[in-house]
């Protein structure tokens, strides 16, 4: 297993930021004097964010060996001082020890052996002792919480004042989604990112090989709940639907026995959202050293589900007492959207101290978007008049946006807090179910999936490698 603590080491030097050009003028160190070009690649690696592998040591074999000993390239000794002043004035004064520039201390104040050096061996030796041409990868992961909700769906009025229709008193908009809890979990493994010649190939082009990784998030029950009752008695004052109950029976009932000149009218929702990717990830899109970007394609199952239920009960019924189930009926809509297909996307990385870094995952891709929906008329007592399904294949597109920020413990053991966004369009919801007649029997045995849904919220956890 590579070093871990290598990591941490090249986060903190890339951490500094010093360009190139201005290496030698902070070392105190003549252009004779400028450590390795491999010193200068790994200045300007950083950790990845919390969905990806941070920068292995390896890649930077030429400064690190294999057991995770140090290997900090050292300038030249300065000269041992003369016993006596020399008695000449032309004689050269004795050149005093160079300072330590950031970069070096940064290194030292690591822990690292400064005796052991790559340096000294050379390239083909450092290559062969760290390991960098031995395609070695790591594997990493992250693991934490989340806490989401959706966006409102189009209204749909289900409940007004009897006798007097311009008063709508209640829609699906009412029985909003709330905020629920959920999970997050990535698993992935990076290859080698270096070739043979590890002192030459392990710069910003070199920085991270390829990786796959496994992601899963999902909620709990997202639940909305709105209700509305009359308890003065009074079939004047009742509670009604604008929905044409007309030529429906339920139990041998007229529908209208039970949705009209009701004694209270209540509306659930139930919503839960899951989602599966495998991806492949490519590091050295771009690496200008606080900056990383890395490359993302892969495949993503979504699945959002949607149950919606209008309940109305007749007078005698108590809030919905099931004692009295035989006198209330309901109207149910559950639908079922199976999201399939490709996405693109990249991961932003922004170090700006040495343990805090921002992170940026955009995400997109068109699905092929597999749609069940179900429709039901009962009563409280279990007994059903309409029990239709219908389903149909659309197109649907998807894009998921997470940004945040990530704080290093360790060069191995890091946490992050975020916020989410997805936007789904062209999806089958619950409220685009309901038809102005409820004997459109032929309507309810069709998709209507002409909605949106955004989803957002917050998460955080832990990322590791090992």
């Amino acid at each position: 297993m590579k070093s871990l603590s290598a990591l941490g080491l090249l986060a903190c030097a890339a951490l500094l930021g010093a360009p190139d050009a201005a290496h030698a003028q902070y070392t105190g160190v003549s252009q004779s004097r400028h450590l390795p070009p491999v010193t200068l690649v790994a200045l300007r690696s950083s950790q990845a964010s919390y969905t990806t592998a941070a920068p292995r040591a390896e890649s930077y074999s030429s400064m690190f060996t294999k057991n995770g000993q140090a290997n900090q390239p050292t300038p030249a000794a300065a000269p041992a001082p003369a016993t006596s002043l020399p008695t000449t004035s032309s004689a050269a004064m004795p050149s005093p020890a160079p300072a330590q520039s950031e970069y070096e201390q940064a290194l030292k104040d690591t822990g690292w052996n400064d005796a052991d050096s790559c340096s000294s061996g050379g390239c083909d030796t450092c290559g062969t002792a760290c390991g960098c041409g031995g395609g070695g990868g790591g594997w990493f992961g992250a693991a934490g919480g989340l806490i989401m909700t959706r966006n409102r769906a189009n209204p749909y009025w289900t409940t007004y004042e009897t006798n007097n229709n311009p008063n709508q008193l209640m829609n699906t908009q009412n029985a909003g989604a709330g905020w629920t809890g959920g999970g997050m979990l990535t698993l992935g493994y990076a290859f080698c990112g270096c070739a043979n010649d590890c002192c030459n190939t392990c710069g910003p082009s070199g920085l991270m090989g390829p990786a796959v990784a496994f992601t899963w998030w999902g909620t709990g029950e997202m639940n909305g709940f709105s209700q509305i009752a009359d308890s003065t008695g009074d079939p004047n004052t009742a509670l009604s639907t604008p929905i044409d109950l007309g030529g429906v029976s339920i139990n041998g009932n007229p529908a209208s026995d039970y949705f009209d000149n009701a004694s209270q009218q209540a509306i659930w929702r139930t919503d839960n959202v899951n989602s599966v990717e495998f991806n492949l990830l490519q590091g050295g899109i771009i690496n200008t050293g606080r900056l990383q970007v890395i490359g993302l394609a892969g495949f993503r199952y979504f699945r959002f589900s949607e149950v919606l239920t209008f309940g109305s009960a007749s007078f005698g019924s108590s809030l919905f007492d099931p004692a009295d189930a035989a006198d209330q009926a309901y109207l149910g809509f559950r639908c079922v959207n199976n999201l399939y297909g490709g996405q693109i996307g990249a991961i932003f990385n922004y170090q700006f101290s040495p343990r805090f870094g921002l992170f940026l995952v955009p995400k997109a891709g068109i699905y092929g978007n597999q749609m069940n929906c179900q429709t039901l008329l009962y009563t409280g007592d279990g007994l059903s008049t309409y029990n239709l399904s219908a389903r149909k294949s659309d197109v649907s597109f998807l894009g998921e946006i997470d940004t945040g920020v990530s704080y290093a413990f360790s060069p191995n053991l890091r946490a992050f807090v975020g916020y989410r966004v997805v936007g789904v369009a062209n999806v089958a919801l619950a409220d685009n179910q309901f038809l102005p007649f409820l004997a459109d029997v032929a309507g309810f045995e069709q998709v209507k999936q002409s909605g949106s849904l955004i989803l957002h919220g917050g998460f955080a956890g832990l990322a590791w490698m090992f």
